[in-house]
């Protein structure tokens, strides 16, 4: 792709003061960057699918297709789709601006959370998950799960967003449940105990040996082997509820959206 391109079909790809094109950092598969949208006058995000190379027929015919399903989805965990196009050769999408912090860096630069936010933001993005399968599964089949945006509903309540729906990669058809549940156990991991998971025991950490064993034995299966990860998303999210209820004594705690309310040091950093 040629990065002095100043128009992309409709759009007008964003410059800085010395003329480059400004980037944005999403989809390792893809090239994406800040551009007006001249048809509904707002500025949005341009993706360009295999980092803005040249797609083979049938690959690009599932990305078509799967962007399509995409620009179906109105999920508050998923990265909100809004056009899906071709031009110059190249295929693209165009997202909604997706303000938030890499989870990794929001970890790193705040450390980890406690185990009723860390809990209630993966229920959320479990039962969303479950929700894209049942209406979208061969569009779930290449979500990327451990490469998500801390971001936040109505500037208000914290959310995990997936902003990577594998549409570059190839279309296996089916959803990769045990992907997925490793992924997420991945993200677990790194809220729960404020580090990247690295290959050691998951029993070396203390807030993991203390959660409810049905839990507790599927992090360590899906983190040591995930390979042979568990393949059932619902009894993933099944488990992370059961834990998040044992922490709470009220029924009022028990409101997941109580514990991912947004006080300052919980804010998210743009990126």
């Amino acid at each position: 792709m040629d990065h002095d391109l100043q128009q992309f079909g409709t759009l007008c790809i964003s410059r800085k003061a010395d003329g480059s094109a400004v980037e944005l950092s999403r989809s390792r598969d893809e090239l994406v960057f800040l551009a007006f949208d001249t048809r509904i006058k707002r500025l949005v995000e341009l993706h360009v699918l295999s980092q803005g190379g040249q797609m083979e027929a049938a690959a690009k015919r599932s990305a078509f297709d799967r962007g399509r399903q995409a620009a179906d989805v109105r999920l508050p965990s998923f990265m909100r789709v809004l056009e899906v196009g071709e031009d110059k050769g190249l295929v693209y999408y165009t997202s909604n601006l997706n303000d938030g912090e890499f989870v990794q860096d929001y970890v790193s630069r705040r450390g980890a959370l406690s185990p009723s936010t860390a809990f209630a933001m993966m229920h959320q993005l479990l039962d969303d998950v479950l929700h894209l399968k049942a209406r979208h599964p061969r569009l779930l089949s290449r979500v990327c799960l451990n490469h998500l945006l801390v971001s936040t509903i109505e500037d208000t309540f914290l959310q995990l967003r997936v902003i990577d729906y594998g549409l570059s990669r190839p279309d296996t058809g089916v959803s990769d449940a045990s992907r997925l549940v490793a992924q997420a156990c991945d993200v677990m991991f790194l809220l729960l105990t404020g580090q990247v998971y690295r290959g050691d025991s998951p029993d070396r950490y203390p807030t993991l040996t203390q959660l409810p064993t049905s839990l507790r034995t599927t992090l360590r299966t899906a983190l040591v082997d995930p390979a042979n990860a568990p393949s059932s998303i619902e009894k993933l999210r099944d488990e992370v509820r059961e834990a998040f209820t044992a922490l709470t004594s009220s029924s009022q705690g028990r409101n997941f959206r109580k514990h991912l309310v947004m006080i300052g040091p919980l804010q998210p950093q743009s990126h």
